[in-house]
């Protein structure tokens, strides 16, 4: 064979396993800018759905302040009492107790006095009684366990405040994908982050389970308690951006306000308002299925 020939094929084949090369690299680039893209989308359709939570938590806050509910007050009426009365005579009202007898006076002539008309006695209105002060709750401040929430939910005193239930994302498929060791040393720093959203002296906290953790803010009512749960909402977003490189942790969290109800029913609402966060995520990542790209 020619020299010639045989080094331009030899230059022919170098030139076609570097175009596949090129071409393959660029496949790779595309399908991690396609995988980059998809997670953004998808953290914007969450951050769009808290947007959404929030505005329909601000609107009921609003229509609740505009509209309160208002116990209606039943008053039972007072019956008269009605005396038998002589045809054509009006009714007469009930005759006075009978006096004391007095001792007999020397008859006097002279003509005999009429005798005087009853006069109708008027009778009091019975005064409503006082209704005791209802008492509210108080809860311990700080972290405790799960049994002194417990202790507490058996409770039926009124509370009023703002519950928020936290919850973490695909909490056993990380526990089996990292191990125990490194799950327990990441919700340790969780909890931590959780206990300095308190207000030292006044806020309680828990952990209520394994992935969740329960917050209890007294007496927070209207814009305070907007500003908070903003607050709140931002914190666990930061976290959420600084675990990325190292362990990703999704929290999901619903919270309501809530005033004169017991501390069951305003944890059951929390929580379950976490859940449906919960579930829409999951719901979006369901949907959101990577594509193939054509080679």
């Amino acid at each position: 064979m020619d020299p010639g020939t045989l080094e331009l094929q030899i230059f022919l084949s170098l030139i076609v396993v570097l175009a596949t090369a090129f071409v393959a690299l660029v496949c790779d680039y595309l399908k991690g800018s396609n995988e980059s893209l998809r997670e953004r989308n998808i953290e914007l359709k969450v951050r769009q759905q808290e947007r959404d939570l929030q505005r329909l938590q601000e609107e009921w806050n609003n229509a609740s302040h505009k509209w309160p509910v208002r116990t209606p007050v039943i008053r039972t009426p007072i019956k008269p009492v009605v005396a038998d009365a002589l045809p054509g005579w009006p009714a007469a009202s009930p005759a006075p107790p009978p006096a004391e007898a007095l001792p007999e006076l020397p008859a006097i002539s002279g003509p005999a006095p009429l005798p005087e008309s009853p006069q109708p006695q008027s009778q009091p209105s019975p005064q409503p009684s006082p209704q005791p002060a209802p008492v509210a709750m108080v809860l311990p401040p700080g972290m405790h366990p799960h049994s002194v929430l417990a202790r507490h939910m058996s409770s039926v005193t009124a509370f009023s405040g703002v519950v928020v239930s936290i919850g973490i994302n695909e909490y056993a498929a990380q526990l089996e994908k990292s191990g125990p060791d490194a799950m327990a040393e990441l919700m340790i720093s969780v909890e931590s982050m959780i206990s300095g959203l308190l207000r030292a002296g006044l806020d309680f906290g828990c952990r209520s389970a394994d992935d969740e953790f329960l917050l209890v803010f007294p007496n927070e009512q209207g814009a305070d308690a907007q500003r908070r749960l903003a607050s709140i909402s931002e914190r666990l977003w930061n976290f959420q951006l600084r675990s990325i490189g190292s362990a990703a942790v999704l929290f999901c969290w619903g919270a309501v306000e809530v005033q004169g109800e017991t501390l069951a029913d305003s944890v059951a609402s929390a929580s379950e308002r976490m859940h449906q966060t919960k579930r829409n995520r999951k719901a979006i990542a369901m949907q959101s299925k990577p594509r193939k790209l054509a080679v």
